[in-house]
């Protein structure tokens, strides 16, 4: 529980900080669009990049599991699709909507929780996600994204918008900086040192800046307006997929590592850059901020008690 809590909590920390600076003034909306551009354009890219990079594939390719990880992954979005297509009427809610549901923060969540658990030698099959299921998240994102976007205004499947989508996706920041670093990882390639660690710099900048810019646009009256929105997309984000998927997985046979590594991936709340390609898509922000605040308190409590149930079947 305190481990939980301690790899969550700072996250809630420094979104109330951003809160609490646009209440005091300190920062306005111009100042809050500026950041998340940033942090779009520059500082996720770069994260996406390192995140990528110094993965070894021949270390831990295992296509069953790499196929389990992205097509649960996709059975998520297509869950979440259906949902808002019967009950979610406002076009630009329905993008951040679909994608709060099925996009984690398995990065700067995933990843240390998964080390704390199995230690660094044996948490390779994380790498997986890294490589794989990280740029379906951005591509499916792009693609519902740009499907919902207020600022496209022809949303028929022609070829133009096709073009459009395929556009986005080569050209989103996240993508480019995930090919980059497949790249660099394939062809066992580095950064100079100085040029790495600018990288470095502008990489680290990404999780704490977008929260900020998170918490900055959580509006406190529409989250109570718009809870029927808010309690779907936390559950298909944090509960209803460990719930099916893990079970399914031991049914399956997967191995103690791969249980790990996927109940994790399940579980984590909903990714900072949801909100970062959101509002910089042309869809509600708002609704996006509100997502990752509402999941980040529910993983306050389904990993506690996912790991107690780990625990207690001995697979942690």
């Amino acid at each position: 529980m305190i481990f939980s809590a301690n790899t969550v909590l700072p996250l809630f920390i420094v979104m109330f900080a951003g809160f609490a600076a646009r209440k005091a003034g300190l920062i306005d909306g111009r100042a809050v669009s500026a950041i998340n551009t940033l942090v779009f354009y520059m500082c996720v890219s770069c994260m996406m990049f390192q995140n990528t990079a110094g993965i070894r594939f021949t270390d831990f390719f295992d296509i069953g599991f790499i196929l389990y990880a992205m097509l649960t992954t996709l059975g998520v979005f297509l869950a979440a699709l259906a949902y808002s297509a019967l009950f979610i009427k406002e076009s630009p809610s329905v993008g951040s909507f679909i994608q709060g549901s099925f996009r984690g923060n398995f990065a700067y969540i995933g990843v240390p929780l998964i080390t704390a658990m199995m230690g660094d030698s044996r948490s390779v099959k994380m790498a997986v996600v890294v490589a794989f299921v990280v740029p379906l998240y951005n591509v499916l994102s792009i693609t519902i994204l740009t499907l919902k976007s207020d600022k496209i205004a022809d949303k028929r499947f022609s070829g133009v918008f096709v073009r459009t989508v395929l556009l986005n996706i080569v050209k989103n920041p996240l993508i480019i900086g995930i090919a980059l670093g497949l790249a660099f990882s394939l062809l066992n390639l580095s950064l100079p040192g100085a040029l790495d660690k600018s990288v470095t710099y502008l990489s680290q900048m990404a999780a704490p800046a977008a929260l900020l810019c998170v918490g900055a646009n959580i509006d406190l009256k529409s989250i109570k307006n718009r809870i029927n929105y808010l309690i779907p997309a936390a559950l298909l984000k944090c509960v209803i997929p460990p719930a099916v998927f893990i079970p399914l997985a031991l049914l399956l046979g997967m191995n103690r590592e791969a249980i790990i590594v996927l109940f994790v991936l399940y579980s984590t709340p909903t990714a900072a850059a949801s909100y970062v390609m959101a509002d910089a898509m042309g869809c509600d922000g708002t609704l996006a901020a509100n997502i990752i605040a509402v999941t980040t308190l529910l993983s306050l409590f389904t990993f506690t008690g996912g790991i107690f149930l780990l625990r207690t079947f001995g697979i942690i």
